[in-house]
């Protein structure tokens, strides 16, 4: 026996499904030229923050031994006695 309560959560999830369906056709039919993926990539990509502007004194590879394995690191160093930026 389906009760009220049912019956309205499986009404209100309907709508919503069906709400939601002309957005993913739109979406879909937003990136489905080659120009339109082009026009997303470059957007995304003028998101990019700006590149750092500090000169570094030193960039090191090391390697931490491990008992089973090494992991690779890089350390920056950015010279100089100067709180700089992470």
């Amino acid at each position: 026996m389906i009760t009220l309560k049912t019956t309205s959560l499986l009404l209100v999830v309907g709508l919503l499904g069906i709400a939601a369906t002309p957005n993913l056709v739109a979406q879909e039919a937003w990136l489905s030229t080659p120009e339109s993926v082009a026009e997303f990539r470059q957007q995304v990509e003028s998101m990019r923050p700006s590149p750092s502007k500090f000169e570094l004194a030193s960039i090191k590879d090391r390697t931490i031994s491990l008992a089973d394995r090494d992991i690779a690191s890089r350390v920056y160093d950015a010279g100089g006695d100067a709180r700089q930026p992470a």
